[in-house]
C-alpha cells in the first residue's frame, strides 16, 4: 500500500492473488497467531478510517482477508474477465473475528453480507456489482484508469472532515478487540507497515501523475 497524496489505492500484480491471511504462517506459530489476529485488525480498522479516500483495484482473485482488505476500501473495483471475491471461512471452519464480522456488515446490505459470509459463493466481477462487493468492473487495461477516475474528483477533500466522518460512520467497526486488546497500541499511522506485517499479498501502484 503507497500513499498517493490525497488518495490510496491498493492493487496486486496480475499473476498473484490478494488471497488470505498466511495461515500456514499461523499454525507454524501459533504462540504469535492472536498478536497476528490483533495486526490484522488494527489494519483493517485504520484503513476503514483513514481520513483519506481510498480505492482498491482488484485484478485477480481476493479470498478471506484479501477480500476483507478490499471491502475495507471507500470504493473497489474489479476486473471484469477473471477473478473471483469470496469469503471461504465457512467452508474452511475458520469463524470471522468479531472486528472483521463487523466491518463486512458496515460496508454491506444485509443480504450481501448473509450472502457473502454464510455461502462461501465465489462473486465474480458481474455479481459482485449486482451485490453490492465492488463498485464497478472494468477490463485489465482499464482498470486502474478507471480506478483514478473514480477518486480523483475527491483530492481536495478537508482530510480531518473526512476522517471524522468515517470514524463516526464506522465506529463500530472501527473499535474492534484490536484497538481494546491487552498490551501497547499498535502503530495506526503507517497502514503500509502493517500491511507487510500481516503477510497479506498487495502491491503499491503509483496513480498517474501522483
Amino acid at each position: 500500500m503507497s500513499w498517493f497524496g490525497p488518495t490510496v489505492e491498493l492493487s496486486n500484480p496480475p499473476s498473484t492473488r490478494k488471497d488470505r491471511l498466511d495461515l500456514g504462517w499461523v499454525l507454524a506459530n501459533s504462540d504469535q497467531a492472536p498478536a497476528y489476529l490483533r495486526d490484522v485488525q488494527v489494519l483493517l480498522a485504520r484503513l476503514l478510517t483513514l481520513p483519506v479516500p481510498t480505492i482498491a483495484a482488484v485484478n485477480g482473485h481476493a479470498f478471506g482477508a484479501g477480500a476483507i482488505l478490499a471491502i475495507a476500501h471507500d470504493f473497489r473495483i474489479m476486473r471484469s474477465d477473471r477473478g473471483y471475491l469470496c469469503f471461504p471461512e465457512v467452508d474452511i471452519n475458520v469463524p470471522f473475528t468479531p472486528g472483521m464480522a463487523a466491518l463486512i456488515q458496515a460496508k454491506l446490505t444485509p443480504a450481501a453480507a448473509i450472502a457473502a459470509m454464510t455461502t462461501g459463493r465465489r462473486f465474480d466481477a458481474p455479481t459482485a456489482v449486482e451485490f453490492g462487493l465492488v463498485d464497478r468492473a472494468a477490463e485489465e487495461s482499464a482498470l486502474l484508469a478507471t480506478a483514478t477516475a473514480a477518486v480523483r474528483p475527491l483530492a481536495g477533500k478537508d482530510r480531518g472532515t473526512l476522517g471524522s466522518i468515517k470514524s463516526t460512520m464506522f465506529a463500530g467497526a472501527a473499535e474492534t478487540p484490536a484497538r481494546r486488546g491487552p498490551g501497547p497500541p499498535r502503530d495506526l499511522t503507517r497502514p503500509g507497515r502493517l500491511l507487510a506485517r500481516c503477510r497479506l499479498i498487495a502491491s503499491p501502484v503509483r496513480l498517474p501523475g501522483r
